[in-house]
């Protein structure tokens, strides 16, 4: 969670300390176009909002424990997938791609914590160790 926590706090430092770093960081992974960002101070966010809703929501997913579902997986990426398109052929509505990358966010969380549980807890058993020695 620290880590998740960490790259949500990078997002909003990038524009308020105008760390290019940062900008050059997330531009590896999202389109960052001032268009379609949020801005704070003046400045756009380091990714844009779909990128930044989808992290939020996986951060809030994990700090409200929320479990994987893959119902609820399913329904965002439909979703998701439906404002792609709805923005492409009829028009680009920035609150609902904020819902929809939220709901990606706060769906998807459950697995990758999940799948980190997991192979932490194989890693441990290679070496004998149970998966709180491996977490810590």
């Amino acid at each position: 969670m620290a880590g998740v926590l960490l790259w949500c706090l990078a997002i909003v430092a990038a524009p308020l300390f105008e760390i290019d770093l940062l900008y050059r960081l997330f531009s590896a992974i999202c389109h960052q176009l001032p268009d379609r960002s949020w801005f704070l101070d003046g400045h756009p966010l380091a990714v844009c909002i779909r990128c930044t809703a989808i992290y939020a929501g996986f951060l809030g997913a994990l700090v409200v424990r929320l479990p994987a579902s893959t119902r609820f997986l399913r329904i965002a990426l439909a979703a998701t997938a439906l404002e792609w398109v709805g923005a492409r052929l009829i028009g680009d509505v920035e609150a609902v791609r904020a819902v929809t990358g939220l709901l990606l966010g706060l769906a998807s969380a459950g697995f990758v914590e999940q799948g980190i549980a997991e192979a932490a807890a194989r890693i441990g058993r290679s070496r004998g160790q149970t998966f709180r020695e491996v977490a810590s």
